[in-house]
Protein backbone atom coordinates (compact mmCIF):
# COMPACT_ATOMS: atom_id res chain seq x y z
CA UNK A 1 0.00 0.00 0.00
CA UNK A 2 1.36 3.79 -0.76
CA UNK A 3 0.73 6.80 0.58
CA UNK A 4 -1.04 9.60 -1.15
CA UNK A 5 2.57 11.73 -0.62
CA UNK A 6 4.67 8.94 -2.62
CA UNK A 7 2.15 10.32 -5.74
CA UNK A 8 3.74 13.49 -6.54
CA UNK A 9 0.57 15.12 -8.55
CA UNK A 10 -2.01 13.33 -6.42
CA UNK A 11 -0.75 15.04 -3.30
CA UNK A 12 -0.14 18.56 -5.05
CA UNK A 13 -3.81 17.89 -6.21
CA UNK A 14 -4.73 16.72 -2.85
CA UNK A 15 -3.23 19.65 -1.63
CA UNK A 16 -5.05 22.04 -3.53
CA UNK A 17 -8.18 20.77 -2.77
CA UNK A 18 -7.34 21.62 1.31
CA UNK A 19 -7.11 25.07 0.80
CA UNK A 20 -10.39 25.47 -0.63
CA UNK A 21 -12.54 26.57 1.89
CA UNK A 22 -16.00 24.44 1.22
CA UNK A 23 -13.57 21.23 0.73
CA UNK A 24 -11.49 22.19 3.65
CA UNK A 25 -14.57 23.02 6.12
CA UNK A 26 -16.97 20.34 5.05
CA UNK A 27 -14.49 17.28 4.50
CA UNK A 28 -13.78 15.54 8.15
CA UNK A 29 -10.51 13.81 7.73
CA UNK A 30 -10.68 12.10 11.37
CA UNK A 31 -14.20 10.53 10.44
CA UNK A 32 -12.93 9.61 7.25
CA UNK A 33 -9.72 7.80 9.06
CA UNK A 34 -11.70 6.46 11.39
CA UNK A 35 -14.06 4.49 9.05
CA UNK A 36 -11.25 3.39 6.79
CA UNK A 37 -9.24 2.10 10.01
CA UNK A 38 -12.63 0.82 12.29
CA UNK A 39 -14.83 -1.01 10.06
CA UNK A 40 -16.80 -2.34 12.34
CA UNK A 41 -17.78 -1.88 16.16
CA UNK A 42 -14.94 -4.70 17.29
CA UNK A 43 -12.75 -3.21 19.56
CA UNK A 44 -9.41 -2.78 18.38
CA UNK A 45 -7.04 -5.82 19.54
CA UNK A 46 -4.21 -5.49 16.47
CA UNK A 47 -2.12 -2.79 15.30
CA UNK A 48 -3.81 -2.58 11.54
CA UNK A 49 -6.58 -0.86 13.27
CA UNK A 50 -4.67 1.52 15.00
CA UNK A 51 -5.60 5.35 13.32
CA UNK A 52 -2.72 7.09 12.73
CA UNK A 53 -2.22 10.58 13.78
CA UNK A 54 -3.26 13.45 11.05
CA UNK A 55 -0.51 15.54 10.32
CA UNK A 56 -2.35 18.94 9.31
CA UNK A 57 0.63 20.98 8.68
CA UNK A 58 1.42 18.63 5.54
CA UNK A 59 -2.10 19.74 4.21
CA UNK A 60 -1.36 23.10 4.67
CA UNK A 61 2.11 23.55 3.66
Amino acid sequence: MHRLTDYPALWAYAKRLAQIPAFKNYTDFEDIKKHFYQQDDRPITTFERVIPLLDEQKWLS
